[in-house]
């Protein structure tokens, strides 16, 4: 992946008030620009189905609104916000519902292998490695006429 770059301990609510995000991306020029979150979770709060949709809900609106401001810059098409999610998350969280919420639509899906990528190890936020298993790979594009 060219220019790909991970960052940890970022509020995935906030992204599109995060001013060096958006000086990063400004600086890869007219590219289009994708969001990755692998594997959500509220620290400690592994059932709670609420928190986890008003965080996805959330997250799918800060996304939309970092796209539209950083729309002068980046390009019009090929932006995307994917979700790695483990089991039942998608229909227990609500996922979809939170992205149509806010003009998000379900463009693809495949299964997700973390092995695929070499010194991959999915890990909480306090870094603690998880188990991972059932796992997907869903890719949402914004649709501004939605």
């Amino acid at each position: 992946m060219v220019n790909a770059r991970s960052r940890a301990g970022v509020d995935a609510t906030r992204l599109h008030t995060n001013v060096d995000l958006m000086t990063t991306i400004a600086t890869t020029g007219s590219s289009p620009i994708n969001v990755v979150w692998n594997f959500p979770f509220i620290t400690d709060e592994d059932e709670n189905a609420t928190a986890h949709e008003i965080l996805i809900r959330d997250t799918f609106q800060s996304v939309k609104l970092l796209f539209e401001i950083m729309l002068p810059i980046i390009a019009m098409h090929g932006n995307f916000f994917c979700l790695g999610l483990q089991g039942d998350q998608l229909s227990r969280w609500n996922v979809l519902k939170s992205a149509w919420a806010v003009g998000w639509k379900l463009h693809a899906w495949d299964n997700f292998c973390y092995n695929d990528f070499p010194g991959y190890v999915p890990r909480r936020l306090n870094g603690e490695a998880f188990p991972v298993g059932s796992t997907r790979f869903y890719v949402f594009k914004y649709d501004k006429q939605y």
